[in-house]
């Protein structure tokens, strides 16, 4: 998903990434998975462009619930806010 700040909202819409940004995101998936034992986790990534933000999530995390979704919601504006310098 890939969040930004702008004068109006715009409605939801998935599109086909192309083959490079489907090359890339394998990369991260691979980078970003940790093993235990046998069982391995895939955690989130985020990516912070500016006032754009790109949330990555596994498949097995797509059902975001509504405390899932407040938790990456508030993560994400302390990281803004930390960047601005806010509340030094």
């Amino acid at each position: 998903m890939t969040f930004g700040v702008g004068a109006r909202s715009k409605a939801y819409k998935e599109v086909q990434a192309e083959k490079p940004v489907e090359e890339l995101l394998d990369k991260i998936r691979q980078s970003s998975t940790q093993s235990v034992g046998t069982i391995r986790y895939l955690r989130g990534f985020v990516f912070y462009e500016g006032t754009t933000v790109h949330l990555l999530k596994p498949l097995s995390r797509r059902h975001w619930t509504r405390t899932a979704a407040l938790n990456d919601a508030d993560e994400i504006l302390a990281h803004m806010m930390k960047e601005e310098g806010w509340g030094d």
